[in-house]
């Protein structure tokens, strides 16, 4: 439908922004991803199971 000049000249500027875009977006649902798993980890290893980090924790730091 275009010419090949139009064409050449007017594809790789909204390819390159929704492809920019979508890669950005998906960056940052993984970075959302593994914050909110790693702090629910955390939050795990921290309230439920503090005590046997200790008892983990006291002998490695005395060796």
């Amino acid at each position: 439908m275009f010419p090949s000049s139009s064409s050449a000249s007017s594809e790789p500027g909204p390819f390159t922004i929704v492809i920019s875009f979508v890669g950005f977006a998906l960056l940052n649902l993984v970075l959302l991803q593994t914050l909110e798993l790693g702090l629910h980890l955390t939050s795990i290893l921290t309230s439920d199971s503090q005590t046997p980090i200790i008892q983990l924790s006291l002998p490695f730091s005395g060796l």
